[in-house]
């Protein structure tokens, strides 16, 4: 079958191959629509992206969260990690943002003891650490 939209199976299929929804688009849209432009809308949000773990695979599990609920840990001589702690640096009562700045008013809690086993098709956030 030539025309992937009108295909049965494709419209079995929850989702699509990144040459599979090139193909497709380029139906759609009457233009071609290359690899590099479904990447390009899944970072301009106008797509969702997945990846699918054939196996499994750990991951960091994370929330996005506003800066009320970010992560603070306050910082003493005795509980900072070691390549910080030099004999001459005075430090009593500091206080540490312990989350990632997404951008603006989001923010990303790792649970950074944390390893989980994830496997199958996981949506991808598309999220960029603002450079302020």
């Amino acid at each position: 079958m030539t025309k992937l939209e009108t295909s049965k199976l494709f419209k079995l299929k929850q989702w699509l191959t990144l040459p599979e929804a090139a193909k497709h688009l380029s139906v759609i849209c009457g233009e071609e629509v290359t690899i590099s432009d479904i990447l390009r809308l899944g970072l301009d949000k106008h797509l969702k992206l997945s990846v699918y773990f054939v196996n499994k695979t750990h991951a960091i599990p994370g929330n996005i969260v506003n800066f009320d609920d970010t992560k603070l840990s306050g910082l003493t001589v005795d509980n900072l990690p070691e390549e910080l702690q030099w004999d001459y640096l005075p430090i009593s009562g500091v206080t540490a943002l312990m989350s990632l700045k997404i951008c603006a008013n989001q923010y990303l809690n790792i649970q950074r003891n944390e390893v989980v086993t994830i496997e199958g098709v996981w949506d991808l956030p598309m999220l960029a650490v603002c450079r302020t």
